[in-house]
């Protein structure tokens, strides 16, 4: 009869031991589970931000593209000024001096209109790289450790 119980006995241990272990098993598929969720929710994210980010790039490059059109425009009529300005002129110092004044005047509406590029393209750089910035904390914030 003691041998009998010794059988049972071990049994009943193989048989729980078993459901612990299937219980185990199922624990961790879950967690898997869960963890490609996150991670398909996180890529899924991330590839929207990348869009969002192309299309405020894109917008920027608009600006930039309408300010240096605008500017080849007038610059364009401040030629044509200055070209008659120069033909115009009486004298050939006159001319001198209304070339100088042109040169004068060119220069210094170039600088102004590529310091205001600039300042665009830093904008619509800034702006642009906010979205990706936000996914980069994202990545961060899933490798943080949390102390159990």
């Amino acid at each position: 009869m003691a041998k009998a119980k010794t059988v049972t006995d071990t049994a009943e241990a193989i048989e729980e031991a078993v459901e612990k272990g299937a219980a185990s098993v199922r624990e961790g598929m879950d967690k898997m589970s869960r963890g490609f969720g996150k991670l398909t929710s996180f890529h899924k994210e991330t590839l929207e931000a990348l869009m969002e980010s192309a299309t405020l790039a894109g917008k920027g490059t608009e600006k930039v593209a309408g300010e240096l059109t605008t500017y080849a425009k007038s610059s364009g009529e401040a030629f044509s000024l200055a070209i008659k300005a120069i033909a115009g002129s009486k004298t050939l110092q006159a001319a001198f001096e209304a070339q100088m004044d042109y040169a004068k005047s060119s220069f210094e509406s170039y600088v102004a209109e590529m310091t205001k590029v600039n300042d665009i393209l830093l904008a619509s750089a800034r702006e642009a790289f906010e979205p990706l910035q936000a996914r980069g904390k994202a990545l961060a914030g899933l490798f943080e450790f949390k102390a159990a």
